[in-house]
């Protein structure tokens, strides 16, 4: 066996691999890290020397089923949180190497599965350059954990030899790599349709040091405890791995560790082991009949086993990894405390890796962001409100509830919010790199929302002593749908002229100005002044019916009010204070979709006359613009705003033009909170004004932004970036906009 593998590497393997294997060292070695977005979590852990435990993401885009794939994945980090580790689940979102996912980017890729690749080492140079999404393998996951400094990793079972290699040469990615990659993997060995016997001989070739969790050297096989087949050592105890791991670690070898865990015999009671054992081999056979091959092989069987198993398979699955993520974690936490006791000599090599990447990182981030702003190389300014937002979701319908002091079911979310936050978190997620202007109380939420922000520049957030970050309860119905908001919202009165003025340089050279209805109106006032005389354009969002008129009542938001983005009862407040008419009568949401857009298009008519640019949200129902442009035009900035303004903004005809949302993006079944999703959108339509993008094309990427964040528990989205917009621009190039005749 060991002269067929000697020969089978000899011609196929040893050259190329070498040759990969030197060019991942010199990577290595420079660090080159443009593709990585570590979360902030992971990032903290890897800084302060924390134990973490990296986890592959094919279990959620392969391994199982919707929702089943989301679920486990989140129960996994959480039993790795509550053994003291810190999860690092690595995966590949709109071209870009994430390192930690939080919870909405985990539930995102599982309902995505199917549109999502498999991506070992081999692939990651084709699906990072094209944009692409997927799920790392344990190939891949392990030389991203290697790269950040994640010395161990937890998955469920190992690819390994198959059964006829002698003549297919059939073997898995994995067992290359944990011959060449310095990580520790704990699994439950291979799985059963792989030949045990050659991979465990392939594993001792490549140098590969094997050892079984527990009182036996039997080693596993996925859904059975032992395989008939020996590995070489067996270690009873995390300690006993940690120390195993530091010694090699301690010795420079650049192999990998497999540590195999046995399922749990809980979990395969009585002769349901051997069950599985049989109908896999079954579902081997009818792969082979339907011509299976490649990487397909292993979900087909997965699913065919989990079919014939009535769901019990899965159900092992699931047992095993949580198993392994106790012991994975439990490891990690062992292999931290022993280095922390090191002098700083011992672990200056461990902290080298880290720090370089570090530094790397930032350097990327920061050239990433200087490149992306089109518009004279000036920042967009934001100024509005921070808010900590309370999320309550009753979990029975609305329409059911009565004011009668009975107890309901709900759930409760914390986040922050703030409608000029959000703008400006929008923004910094799409690199425009916004200033953000704001005011909030020197107290423990305070703290915690700069650390949220901690993505942003907030150097423009004042902190006031002996005042209270402002807060909001929204109160959503079990579909999404805001009932009603309860606010403290005093601290945005220190959002004050004298305040602001501090930033005019910023206001006079920014490309656009955001502002949001929860500042003082003489602030407003001082805002479009400073930004009339400067040409600057202003965009408004009204944030609350009962502020949407605020900047009309004062003296200079004339011609600065450039751009409005009402829902329909702002926009019927402002029409009100230009006509002093009421034509909202009934309830908007009895409407149908032509009356609808009737009585906006009536509303918008006079506004027309004063402000250029209304965008209205909808709702389910989209977005109305009311424009004077072209919508195949570009929105004006800059020098073209200059010459705009000169002309006067109402030389050309108005235009309403209607889009509609995403086919998805109507499916309520996805909506998880309607809560800063009209903030997305405004951040997604000023990124295409900043990259001189058509009218046309920034609708739609605020669309596509506002469709992400319905999807998330935060107010804007984690997957907001523009590598997600420009993934996602192919699924929007059928829809188009309707043009309204009037």
């Amino acid at each position: 066996m060991k002269v067929l593998l000697y020969t089978f590497r000899q011609l196929f393997c040893v050259k190329p691999m070498q040759l990969l294997g030197d060019c991942h060292r010199k990577i290595s070695s420079s660090k080159v890290c443009y593709g990585y977005v570590v979360n902030e979590k992971v990032k903290s852990a890897l800084k302060y020397r924390q134990p973490i435990v990296a986890l592959e993401s094919t279990i959620i885009t392969h391994g199982m089923p919707y929702p089943q794939n989301s679920r486990t994945a989140s129960d996994v980090e959480e039993i790795i949180v509550n053994n003291g580790a810190t999860p690092a689940t690595v995966a590949v979102i709109a071209g870009q190497v994430h390192v930690g996912l939080d919870y909405d980017q985990i539930e995102w890729l599982a309902a995505k599965a199917k549109d999502c690749i498999k991506v070992s080492r081999r692939d990651l140079p084709l699906v990072t350059s094209q944009g692409l999404t997927g799920g790392t393998t344990v190939s891949g996951t392990m030389l991203v954990a290697h790269h950040v400094g994640i010395p161990v990793f937890v998955t469920g079972g190992i690819g390994g030899v198959h059964r006829g290699a002698e003549t297919s040469f059939d073997v898995s990615a994995d067992l290359r790599e944990l011959g060449r990659t310095p990580v520790t993997v704990v699994s439950s060995g291979v799985k059963s349709i792989l030949d045990i016997e050659k991979t465990l001989e392939y594993l001792e070739t490549e140098g590969v040091c094997v050892a079984v969790f527990g009182p036996s050297c039997d080693f596993p096989a996925f859904f059975t405890p032992s395989s008939g087949y020996q590995a070489p050592y067996c270690i009873q105890t995390a300690k006993e791995a940690a120390d195993m791991i530091v010694s090699h670690q301690d010795l420079g070898l650049q192999s990998g560790i497999l540590i195999a865990v046995p399922i749990p015999k809980t979990t395969v009671t009585g002769d349901l082991g051997d069950i599985i054992e049989v109908v896999v081999q079954q579902a081997v056979e009818e792969a082979k009949l339907k011509g299976v091959s490649g990487k397909a092989v292993t979900p087909f069987i997965l699913e065919r086993v989990n079919k014939l198993t009535d769901g019990k398979s899965l159900e092992a699955n699931r047992a095993l990894i949580q198993n392994n993520a106790q012991i994975g974690a439990q490891i990690a936490v062992e292999l931290s405390q022993i280095r922390s006791k090191q002098t700083p000599r011992q672990n200056a090599m461990n902290s080298k890796r880290y720090e370089a990447f570090e530094r790397h990182i930032n350097t990327a981030d920061t050239t990433r962001t200087r490149a992306k702003c089109m518009v004279d190389h000036s920042r967009p300014v934001v100024i509005g409100g921070s808010i900590a937002d309370t999320v309550v979701t009753f979990k029975q319908d609305g329409n059911q509830l009565t004011h009668s002091g009975a107890t309901y079911s709900a759930s409760f979310k914390q986040s922050y919010g703030g409608v000029g936050r959000n703008m400006a978190d929008a923004l910094a997620r799409l690199q425009c790199n916004p200033l953000f202007v704001s005011a909030i109380g020197k107290d423990d939420s305070g703290r915690s929302l700069l650390n949220y922000c901690s993505h942003m520049d907030h150097r423009g957030i004042q902190e006031i002593p002996d005042a209270s970050t402002a807060s909001y309860i929204a109160v959503l119905k079990s579909s999404g749908e805001l009932l009603y908001g309860l606010g403290d919202m005093d601290i945005h009165n220190e959002i004050t002229v004298d305040y602001v003025s501090g930033f005019v340089d910023d206001l006079k050279k920014a490309p656009i100005v955001l502002m949001d209805g929860n500042i003082p109106v003489e602030t407003m006032d001082f805002i479009c002044q400073v930004c009339q005389e400067a040409a600057v354009p202003v965009f408004f969002e009204p944030t609350d019916v009962h502020k949407a008129k605020t900047p009309f009542e004062t003296a200079n938001w004339k011609p600065a009010i450039h751009f409005i983005s009402p829902n329909v009862r702002e926009l019927h407040q402002i029409h009100s204070l230009f006509t002093a008419k009421v034509l909202i009568q009934e309830d908007l949401d009895g409407m149908s979709i032509q009356d609808l857009l009737h009585c906006v298009i009536t509303l918008c008519q006079p506004l027309l006359d004063h402000v250029p640019h209304i965008l209205v949200t909808l709702g389910q129902h989209g977005v109305l613009l009311a424009t004077r442009q072209p919508h195949q035009d570009t929105f004006h900035l800059g020098a073209k705003y200059q010459e705009k303004t000169n002309k006067g903004n109402n030389s050309s005809l108005p235009s309403y033009v209607h889009y509609q949302t995403h086919p998805v993006g109507r499916d309520a079944h996805h909506i998880v909170s309607v809560s800063g999703a009209g903030d997305s959108f405004n951040g997604g339509v000023v990124y295409g004004m900043l990259h001189g993008l058509s009218i046309d094309d920034c609708i739609k990427r605020g669309l596509m932004c506002a469709h992400l964040s319905l999807q998330s528990h935060h107010p804007v989205s984690h997957l907001i970036s523009p590598n997600t917009l420009h993934s996602e621009v192919l699924k929007w190039t059928n829809v188009e906009p309707n043009i309204i005749q009037v």
